[in-house]
């Protein structure tokens, strides 16, 4: 068996794939190969700008005397952007053979086996460079002092090419202090011949997982992420849990409205909270069982630890993200979201003066530690330009009497103009949005945003003037009330405060 891996140089298009699929399985047949299974993998952290992580996967059982021809078949392949490797070591889901080996310490011969009915994990590595070593000691070590539990679950088998034996070797292996690790001296050539380990360069490696006699999984050139890449591979096989996230299913002609609808989507978080790392990552992969069985899928992961301090909007973003992608396919991570109520300033950053619960208040989207000033301090005109004239630059949250929470914060339709457009030092149009009070039937509001735009953080899409927002702060009129009910706001709601259309 073979597993037959292709690094894709350009750009991987699903469009394409479906083709290059059908062509690879026509060489591999005519080489007597069996196709057995195709993958191809794309991680984008930006529409079209940074691909992250790309490559296909394609196995395939066949006789080693054919592997000449293929590689010469393949070799004129490789100019059309694909580079092929042909993999001949031992394979997922093979039996593991018997290895003869030294133990160390004590230099006795001894013949490692694994058992049909042992459900321990046996992760086998071979050793033969000092920084290796180090590195995956640190790993291992690493890893169990987080999983203590899993001293238990999981044994470590090193195997140590006799060349590579040194006293430095040694004196790592004196002092590791995990009784889980068991060494062994070996060469080089046994193992080659077996078929057991797949020689890469120095800095890369292969280490095979067993259980239950058998390979379970495979670690394909490591580098420097080792330890991140491991504690990941090992949590997915002695937990058995399986990704938080599924795959959705796709028809191949919709990942560019998908990747465009993504990215215009983080461009509005982007204008609107300045954030300075928006990197979601979107994957894309399609799969395929023969030539004519071939499935598209993604999903979405965020993982943002910047967006810890914007714990009051952070809950709402997998709900924004899954009018692209369902919700089952969206991998959020954000850790200690808040789920209290408001959190209120006791005294102005600008004025000092003490700051009740009767009275308004503006709390910072962006600044740590929190920055809160007054109603007085707001509405009082700055000397300066641009956003120096503002009681402060940044977007803010409007805190009223009535506000009590902010765990049900949500996004909507965010849009802003390229440039300002004045008619004066402190008219400011926000193209494109509108004072959502303009339906109100006694025609209070002509709807268009002009100044301050107050944005609600709860409802997906609806928005106050500054006229509207005065007439809101007195208590509104009933056919304002009425209006903003059937919009579905509520009178607790917590305003944004836009003072920047400009980005």
């Amino acid at each position: 068996m073979i597993d037959f891996f292709c690094d894709y140089r350009g750009e991987i298009l699903p469009e394409s794939l479906d083709n290059e699929i059908s062509h690879i399985v026509s060489k591999l047949e005519a080489h007597s190969y069996k196709f057995t299974k195709f993958s191809a993998y794309r991680t984008l952290t930006e529409f079209m700008y940074c691909i992250r992580k790309k490559n296909i996967n394609i196995s395939a059982i066949g006789e080693k005397k054919n592997r000449a021809s293929l590689l010469a078949e393949f070799s004129q392949y490789e100019q059309n952007n694909f580079f092929f490797n042909l993999n001949f070591c031992t394979q997922v889901g093979q039996k593991f053979p018997k290895i003869k080996a030294l133990s160390y310490p004590g230099n006795e011969e001894k013949t490692i086996k694994f058992s049909k009915k042992d459900n321990k994990f046996y992760m086998v590595d071979y050793w033969r460079t000092k920084t290796f070593a180090e590195r995956k000691i640190k790993a291992y070590s690493k890893y169990f002092s987080r999983n203590p539990k899993s001293v238990d679950d999981i044994k470590i088998i090193c195997l140590i090419s006799e060349e590579f034996f040194t006293d430095g070797v040694k004196k790592i292996i004196e002092g590791l202090s995990l009784q889980n690790i068991s060494f062994y001296l070996t060469n080089q050539e046994k193992l080659t011949e077996q078929n057991l380990i797949k020689m890469f360069s120095e800095d890369c490696f292969e280490s095979v997982i067993v259980r239950f006699g058998k390979v379970i999984g495979l670690e394909p050139e490591l580098n420097l992420a080792f330890s991140k890449i491991l504690t990941k591979f090992l949590n997915k096989l002695t937990i058995g849990k399986k990704s938080k996230t599924s795959w959705h299913c796709i028809k191949n002609n919709q990942y560019q409205e998908l990747f465009a609808t993504i990215s215009d989507k983080i461009n509005e978080l982007k204008s609107l909270y300045s954030f300075k790392k928006i990197i979601p990552n979107f994957e894309y992969k399609v799969t395929a069982k023969n030539s004519l069985e071939i499935n598209h899928k993604c999903r979405l992961l965020l993982k943002w630890s910047n967006l810890r301090k914007f714990l009051p909007i952070a809950k709402s973003l997998k709900n924004y993200f899954s009018q692209i992608i369902p919700l089952k396919s969206i991998d959020f991570d954000i850790k200690s979201i808040n789920k209290g109520v408001c959190e209120r300033g006791t005294k102005c950053n600008l004025c000092l003066e003490e700051l009740t619960e009767d009275d308004n208040q503006y709390l910072c989207i962006e600044c740590e530690p929190k920055h809160y000033h007054c109603e007085k301090c707001h509405q009082k005109k700055y000397e300066g330009e641009d956003l120096e004239q503002f009681a402060h630059p940044h977007c803010l949250y409007l805190i009223t009497p009535e506000s009590t929470k902010f765990d049900e914060l949500k996004f909507g339709k965010n849009q802003y103009s390229s440039r300002c457009f004045r008619q004066g030092i402190f008219r400011r149009f926000h193209k494109l949005i509108s004072c959502d009070n303009k339906t109100n039937p006694l025609k209070e509001c002509t709807g268009k945003v002009e100044g301050t735009r107050y944005k609600c953080a709860h409802c997906g899409n609806y928005d106050f003037c500054e006229m509207c927002m005065k007439k809101w702060l007195e208590g509104g009129s009933d056919a304002m009330i009425k209006t903003a009910k059937l919009g579905g706001h509520k009178i607790w709601h917590v305003f944004i405060v836009i003072e920047n259309s400009f980005h």
